[in-house]
């Protein structure tokens, strides 16, 4: 089939079914220029919800078929907006952000995952943000941010531990001890002597 007949079948793609089919042929023939305007378009018909799994369908395919990361990168910020479950974009830009070697955005993306995410998954987000923020952001403000949260989420020592350390190494010694006292309360007294004796 023709590019102008591709486009002839893009542009009346307004119903599910016919949707389906161009979405299909599109597929079969390699389309990926027209695949991608295909989900733009039809995002524009569709709720919200929809038009964000779309944006993100071709946010996918702008990264892997046509390596165009800007590109991708505006189609989930859009998608962002509309998605009433941002976890799923935030993941893609995350990935994308690791693929450029964004950092800033990153970190960023992390710490959003790591609000929407509960328990040890939501912690570790937050632990890596942490680190992002501390080695390669020099933000030790937002480091211990993220590590506080992350001791909330899911209670670790490793979490706790890394948290007083970044503490210590601001002279924020009573909010260190007090990370301590939030230790012992989470996760009880045994094997903390040596961390009190420190603080004698």
């Amino acid at each position: 089939m023709e590019q102008t007949s591709f486009s002839r079948l893009s542009t009346r793609a307004t119903d599910d079914r016919s949707f389906l089919e161009t979405e299909a042929a599109l597929e079969k023939a390699g389309r990926v220029e027209d695949l991608i305007r295909l989900y733009e378009g039809r995002g524009k018909e569709v709720p919200a919800p929809d038009a964000a799994r779309l944006l993100t369908r071709a946010a996918d395919l702008v990264m892997e078929r046509l390596r165009n990361p800007a590109r991708a990168e505006e189609l989930l910020r859009r998608a962002l907006l509309m998605a009433p479950d941002p976890g799923p974009v935030l993941r893609g830009l995350k990935t994308l952000y690791e693929a450029k070697q964004d950092v800033a955005s990153l970190a960023e993306v992390l710490e959003r995952l790591g609000e929407l995410t509960p328990g040890a998954e939501g912690a570790a987000f937050y632990v890596k943000a942490a680190e992002l923020y501390e080695t390669k952001l020099f933000r030790r403000d937002r480091a211990v941010s993220c590590l506080q949260q992350a001791a909330r989420a899911a209670p670790e020592r490793t979490t706790f531990r890394r948290l007083r350390q970044v503490l210590v190494s601001e002279d924020r010694f009573q909010a260190a001890f007090e990370a301590l006292e939030s230790e012992r309360e989470a996760l009880g007294l045994e094997g903390m002597a040596d961390e009190y004796a420190a603080f004698a």
